[in-house]
C-alpha cells in the first residue's frame, strides 16, 4: 500500500512521504473509506464482504449497574489507546438485544427463544416525541437502547430491568503501521481504494496542484 501510494504520488524514486506520515494517512483513510460505506452495509453484498473481517462474534455483556429500570450499565469493549497491532474495539452497532427480568426477579414473558428481547435504537433527541406517541412508546416487547459514553443503556418504559445485553457490532480496523509493519486486515481490492483516499488527503493537505487532476483520474478510473 505504501509503494502504491508513492507510485500514485509519482514519488516512488525519492520516497519523500515519510513512513510515519504515510502510516497515519493510510490509517485515517481506512476509517474514512469504511465510514462512507457503512450506510450501504445492509443492502450491498460487496460491502457485507468488506466488513465481515471486522465483525466479531456477538458479545454478551453483563449489567454492571443497578437493578432498577434505566440504571443498568453495559460497558462496550472500547480501548482508546490500544497497543500496536490491536483494534480499538467497538466502533458501530449492528443490533442489540436484552435479557429482561420482572421486578420479582423472574424472566419477562416477552422474550424470544433463548431469553433475548430485540431492542430498537433511539436518538437521544427523540425521546420526548417517542414518549408522547402510543405507537412508538417502549415496552417489554419492544424496548429501546441508547448510548451514554462507551456504554449501552436499556429503556423499556416499565418496571423490568436488563441483566445482560447481546451486542453485534463492527470493530475498528487495526491501524496500519509501515515501520513495524502492521499489515492491513481488509481485502486487497479495498486496500486499493483506501490508498486512493490517502493520496487525495495528502494532495489536499499539501495544496498540491495535482489534487484536481487526481480527482479527475479517479472519476475516469474508479
Amino acid at each position: 500500500m505504501h509503494e502504491y501510494m508513492l507510485e500514485l504520488l509519482r514519488k516512488e524514486e525519492t520516497g519523500t512521504v515519510d513512513p510515519i506520515v504515510a502510516s497515519s494517512l493510510l490509517s485515517a483513510a481506512q476509517i474514512n473509506y469504511l465510514t462512507t460505506k457503512l450506510d450501504a452495509v445492509d443492502s450491498n453484498a460487496r460491502m457485507l464482504d468488506t466488513f465481515r473481517v471486522l465483525v466479531p462474534p456477538a458479545l454478551v455483556i453483563n449489567n454492571t449497574g443497578g437493578t432498577a429500570p434505566e440504571t443498568e450499565i453495559f460497558d462496550l469493549p472500547y480501548v482508546p489507546n490500544p497497543p500496536l497491532g490491536v483494534s480499538r474495539g467497538y466502533w458501530r452497532v449492528l443490533n442489540v438485544s436484552f435479557k429482561l427480568l420482572l421486578a420479582n426477579g423472574t424472566p419477562a414473558p416477552c422474550s424470544y427463544p433463548g431469553g433475548w428481547t430485540v431492542a430498537r435504537p433511539i436518538p437521544r433527541d427523540s425521546r420526548m416525541a417517542v414518549e408522547r406517541d402510543p405507537h412508538w412508546k417502549p415496552t417489554d416487547w419492544e424496548p429501546y437502547y441508547y448510548f451514554s459514553g462507551h456504554t449501552i443503556r436499556c429503556w423499556t418504559g416499565s418496571t423490568t430491568y436488563a441483566t445482560q445485553a447481546r451486542v453485534e457490532y463492527i470493530r475498528y480496523p487495526v491501524d496500519i503501521d509501515i515501520n513495524q509493519p502492521v499489515n492491513p486486515e481488509l481485502p486487497s481490492s479495498v486496500n486499493r481504494e483506501i490508498v486512493h483516499v490517502a493520496v487525495r488527503s495528502y494532495l489536499e493537505v499539501s495544496q498540491s496542484q495535482r489534487y484536481p487532476t487526481n480527482l479527475q483520474e479517479r472519476s475516469l478510473n474508479p
